[in-house]
């Protein structure tokens, strides 16, 4: 899950209220902070926070694998809340080679 906070605040505990409903349910989950777009624009992007996504997946990915879990069918739902959905959405349709296969996207309130 990606939090939400107009690109500029915002950090990975704001979702732990949904990683922790859907681990209930017996999913992996993870949260994730990215760089706020706060000054300094030509070092932090979108194209920066998609690469952090990227390590952040690969990660996952890593951990799973220390743990014996099939690599094979692997598989994640990447989502989040407002500017999180949208870069959720942004990752889902210019990252096409993802260290896990992105199965579907949650987009909740996020602008499309």
């Amino acid at each position: 899950f990606i939090h939400g906070g107009s690109w500029t605040s915002g950090d990975k505990k704001d979702m732990e209220y949904l990683a922790k409903r859907y681990a209930k349910y017996g999913y992996i989950t993870a949260t994730m902070s990215y760089t706020l777009l706060i000054n300094n624009f030509t070092d932090n992007n979108i194209f920066k926070i998609l690469d952090e996504i990227t390590d952040c997946i690969q990660s996952i990915k890593e951990e799973l694998q220390s743990r014996n879990f099939d690599e094979n069918k692997l598989e994640i739902a990447l989502g989040g809340t407002s500017a999180g959905g949208h870069i959720a959405l942004l990752y889902s349709y210019s990252m096409k080679n993802s260290p896990i296969p992105l199965k579907f996207i949650i987009d909740i309130v996020g602008p499309v």
